[in-house]
């Protein structure tokens, strides 16, 4: 709208020529911005040109930024030859730093060493409790005792519910109805 109507020429950046802003092609910069493009429509290339200029300005682009870098580079070496071997250093010791406050934050203190002692203890009794649970035997002393993992079982059978995420007032409860359930069967029949 007020592009197209500016009154004041636009100066092409290829021939540096000053034209109306009608001779320059409506560019779109994302994010719904649009713009005009920076050369004017008799520098721009044809269509069918148009992806072997990309490519040539993509290439001129990154030579360009890889001399500014060089550059740069030689710039802060001449202000300081050992820069990177000090910023290598400095980036070394850092991580030793933060290794050592790792450590010291997981490994050292008692809040640690209870977590892990609880990781060791969990994971015995699970393996007691899968060895208790092997063989028809205790399967049959599972069913009659109402234990907790015959319990859970047959709520996780039916529901989305995992072992882990169950309570033990769930448990109580279960148990309650199952023992009535068995008391009932027993006197009617």
């Amino acid at each position: 709208m007020f592009l197209k109507s500016c009154p004041w020429p636009r100066v092409c950046n290829k021939c540096g020529e000053a034209k109306p802003i009608d001779q320059f092609k409506s560019v779109h910069r994302g994010n719904g911005v649009y713009g005009k493009a920076a050369h004017c429509k008799a520098c721009r290339p044809k269509d069918k040109n148009q992806k072997e200029y990309d490519r040539r300005y993509r290439e001129k682009l990154k030579a360009r930024r890889a001399d500014e870098k060089a550059t740069k580079i030689r710039n802060i070496l001449a202000i300081n030859p050992n820069y990177f071997a000090e910023l290598k250093q400095q980036t070394q010791e850092e991580r030793k730093i933060k290794a050592r406050e790792y450590s010291k934050r997981n490994y050292n203190s008692e809040i640690a060493c209870k977590r892990a002692r609880d990781r060791r203890i969990n994971n015995l009794e699970h393996v007691r409790e899968l060895e208790r649970n092997r063989g028809p035997k205790r399967k049959r002393k599972e069913i009659d005792n109402l234990t907790d993992t015959y319990i859970k079982n047959i709520l996780t059978t039916r529901n989305s519910l995992k072992f882990e995420d169950i309570p033990d007032s769930l448990i109580t409860l279960k148990r309650a109805q199952l023992t009535a359930r068995r008391l009932i069967k027993n006197i009617g029949g």
